[in-house]
């Protein structure tokens, strides 16, 4: 028998929904002790001193103070206590400050269900925890500073503790690689790509974390981009209105958040009970699945509003795009090529690719193909001729019995308030060309 002392767990979230189907979750894995939860941060330092916890799971939304104040706190202890940040925003600002402040690892609520155990491990075990997204967006920033001139200086004495392999992996990760591509380039295994990625989180921020974390906090501010925006943006520039709707996400997030949590706790008991009901199971995924769909529509709503270009990876933002949309159609087949950066606002880009996979699985595609280049991206479908070209566009048109087509309607407009272009380019095929 391994007697072996179960990792002590905090648990610290303002939604109290959410922190219980989080307690269930983690209380169902036998490696873990939940010692405490709380719905308040103050409260949580308190029981941070009484229970010392190995691992605290602490979200960053709060109301009387954030995680990020409340972090701060936590490392004024210097009780070696580890902390997971939780949020229902994936803003590579806030991930840098929660890096900065300490944080291990940083999960969006809405992949929770999925990643928590799996982080948890992954940090109790002395490691640093991103998703494939998160981390591949983490690193492309970094590489930013070797175009700074007042930063490639440290940028490259912190490459000169990199191995050559390190350096490898770091170089694909910037260019937008997830780990199965890595390890496909490398001809290594996928544990051996985490293996790496963490062993450079763990020299770049244990020694130089501070001069790191002052590089990749100032990138965004900092970074030039390809070419200077044709257009202006006044008439999207609407801040209240922006604003608005990213708290409407964030609510909409905590929300789904837990339906997922608590369809993936059903479903471990009744494995665990040995009930294998076909009804229940059916039901219980297209409840998954349509949490996942909520989970895309809040990519258009985070972005109402205002235009925020920044130079991204294309390889990074379709295959981004390509797993989003994927789960309206599990079992279709979506490949594709994509090389170099553009200056875009991805998040609308991201949204713009996925009505376009969308439009094609509706129209009965089995197989999708995208090629990306920084001067146009090709998205191509086995499925039914558009047969309407001219009206596919339009803001009442639908190819559905039902609904409107809004959809291509709001992204042809947010591309062109880019100074971009969506049209049609054949039969089976769109076409987006990027501003200038």
């Amino acid at each position: 028998m391994d007697y072996k002392r179960r990792a002590r767990i905090l648990l610290i979230d303002d939604n109290a929904d959410h922190l219980r189907g989080v307690k269930e979750l983690v209380s169902m894995d036998g490696k873990y002790e939940v010692v405490g939860t709380t719905t308040s941060a103050n409260i949580g330092i308190g029981l941070i001193k009484k229970y010392r916890p190995d691992l605290v799971l602490m979200d960053m939304n709060m109301p009387e103070k954030d995680g990020l104040a409340a972090m701060t706190d936590v490392e004024k202890l210097e009780l070696g206590t580890k902390v997971i940040a939780l949020s229902a925003y994936d803003d590579a600002d806030l991930i840098f400050r929660a890096m900065k402040l300490g944080a291990c690892g940083y999960i969006i609520k809405t992949m929770a269900s999925a990643q928590l155990i799996h982080a948890m491990d992954e940090v109790t075990a002395g490691k640093i925890y991103l998703p494939t997204a998160l981390t591949s967006r983490f690193f492309e920033h970094f590489q930013r500073s070797f175009k700074e001139d007042t930063a490639a200086t440290s940028a490259e004495n912190l490459l000169n503790y990199l191995t050559a392999r390190e350096e490898e992996v770091l170089d694909l990760l910037t260019n937008g690689n997830n780990y199965k591509g890595i390890a496909g380039k490398l001809f290594i295994s996928e544990t051996t790509v985490k293996t790496h990625v963490n062993n450079i989180f763990q020299k770049l921020t244990t020694e130089h974390k501070r001069c790191f974390m002052r590089l990749i906090t100032g990138l965004r501010t900092n970074a030039r981009p390809l070419h200077k925006p044709r257009l202006q943006y006044e008439k999207m520039n609407d801040e209240l209105l922006f604003q608005q709707a990213r708290c409407i996400a964030h609510e909409l997030r905590n929300h789904l958040s837990i339906c997922d949590l608590y369809t993936q706790i059903l479903s471990r008991r009744f494995g665990d009970a040995g009930i294998d009901d076909k009804a229940v199971t059916e039901a219980l995924g297209c409840i998954k699945k349509s949490v996942k769909v909520m989970d895309n529509c809040l990519l258009d709503l985070k972005s109402i509003g205002s235009i925020n270009p920044s130079r991204c990876e294309l390889n990074r933002v379709v295959g981004e795009s390509v797993l989003m949309a994927q789960v309206y159609k599990p079992d279709a087949a979506v490949l594709f090529d994509a090389q170099g950066q553009i200056h875009t606002d991805e998040n609308k880009l991201c949204a713009c690719l996925i009505n376009i996979i969308k439009n094609a699985f509706e129209a009965g595609a089995t197989q999708v193909e995208i090629t990306a280049r920084p001067d146009k991206i090709t998205v191509s479908n086995n499925g039914a001729p558009i047969e309407n070209p001219d009206k596919i566009f339009a803001q009442d048109f639908t190819t559905k019995p039902s609904g409107s087509g809004l959809g291509l309607f709001i992204c042809k407009k947010n591309l062109e308030a880019q100074g971009a272009k969506l049209y049609v380019a054949g039969p089976n095929t769109f076409e987006i060309i990027p501003g200038q």
